[in-house]
């Protein structure tokens, strides 16, 4: 049997959530309306590029559904809850982005610590927000602030999960 210690630890779908985690004070700063709602017709979805001239990820020309989820296809995108279900978000399409696939496991390892934080007693409250390039669907980077309400609005622990 693997040694799963040290693998970010979540919250599993029979498991009741944490006691302190219903406690969090939701904030999503969700970048939504503006002309990426606009559908485009599918051969315009296949033409987005994901990379730029020098071969490094650049999703600002994803600025549709249509074309996000054709790269969720691709296995280039995955869909995640911007305020992850696992510290108590919302299992809502309104709390869904697309981020690239390779941030994916930086996120998880974000989540896993402010789980542990939350256990330890250091937070009992998290904002996340979410920065996008442009008119892009799919978030340069997603900022997580911990905090703790007997300490006010200060942020005890921020930790920036770079996606592209």
């Amino acid at each position: 049997m693997a040694d799963r210690h040290h693998e970010p630890e979540t919250r599993a779908p029979d498991r009741p959530p944490r006691p302190w985690a219903r406690r969090l004070a939701v904030v999503l700063a969700l970048a939504l309306a503006g002309p990426g709602l606009a559908p485009v017709p599918p051969a315009a979805a296949e033409e987005v590029a994901v990379e730029d001239e020098t071969g490094a990820p650049d999703y600002s020309a994803v600025t549709t559904d249509m074309a996000a989820r054709r790269l969720v296809r691709e296995g280039l995108l995955v869909e995640v809850s911007l305020f992850p279900t696992e510290l108590g978000g919302p299992d809502d399409p309104l709390n869904r982005v697309y981020i690239p696939a390779a941030g994916a496991e930086a996120r998880d390892l974000a989540i896993g610590e402010f789980l542990r934080f939350g256990d330890e007693g250091l937070i009992d409250r998290l904002r996340v927000v979410p920065e996008y390039e442009g008119d892009s669907k799919v978030p340069r980077r997603i900022v997580m602030f911990g905090s703790h309400s007997e300490h006010g609005d200060e942020a005890a622990v921020a930790v920036t999960v770079e996606l592209w």
